[in-house]
């Protein structure tokens, strides 16, 4: 393990104290203009998302429809009705966005696996680093401001679904996530910076609360306006 991840893992709770548990409950409020511009605009507003925290089992509770449930995992993406009944799946979700780029218009079944594995990227991050498959690499910090942020470049695993192989972590001096970078796959690998803030504690695991999206540039600064995606977090529950 690098110096920077040891660093990360402990400011955000540490290892120990993740690896005692096994569910995330977050209750989130998702908007920005690229639910629109794949035609389902609002369709994350109010939503109740589920996750397994070691490994990629998840979906939302009483959505898309009441009394209806998602379940993810990386081959696979559902609708069940309250009895279990299968309303719609797609096997192999990840091919089903071959060609696509940024205004291709998504299906909810598309829309449904893209937010499970971006929340599951998001939240695990970066306990989830140390685990079989993940290679993880500190390369030249980055200067904001004042501030100087040090750089944590990260390849997942070819099991994980996520958005690219390769992602890059901006972290403070305390170890504290600011910054993420990818470039989707299912977006026709669009440069995105994540901006994070408003760190809380839920059960001793430290996470960002609040999060913009926005279009990166080719120098890696990144344009504030329009903002992609916002994520608010309105609560975590660990079990």
């Amino acid at each position: 393990m690098n110096d920077l991840l040891a660093l990360a893992l402990s400011a955000h709770g540490g290892s120990d104290k993740w690896n005692g548990f096994s569910t995330l409950k977050a209750h989130l409020h998702v908007d920005g203009v690229v639910w629109a511009v794949k035609g389902k605009p609002g369709i994350f507003n109010n939503v109740h998302y589920h996750t397994d925290t070691h490994k990629q089992q998840a979906g939302f509770t009483n959505y898309p429809l009441p009394g209806e449930d998602t379940t993810f995992t990386p081959d696979l993406i559902s609708i069940e009705a309250a009895d279990g009944k299968i309303l719609e799946q797609l096997a192999s979700p990840r091919d089903s966005f071959a060609d696509n780029v940024w205004d291709t218009p998504w299906s909810v079944l598309q829309m449904l696996y893209f937010s499970n594995y971006a929340f599951w990227t998001y939240f695990t991050a970066p306990f989830n680093f140390v685990l079989p498959g993940y290679q993880t690499e500190e390369i030249r910090p980055w200067q904001a401001g004042a501030d100087t942020w040090r750089r944590l470049q990260v390849t997942f695993p070819d099991n994980i679904a996520t958005h690219n192989r390769i992602q890059v972590f901006f972290y403070d001096k305390n170890g504290f996530l600011k910054r993420h970078d990818y470039a989707p796959d299912i977006l026709g690998s669009f440069p995105s910076t994540q901006i994070v803030s408003e760190y809380r504690e839920y059960s001793g695991i430290m996470l960002p609360s609040k999060s913009k999206i926005y279009t990166r540039n080719k120098d890696d600064s990144f344009q504030t306006e329009p903002v992609l995606v916002t994520v608010d977090v309105e609560s975590i529950a660990f079990n």
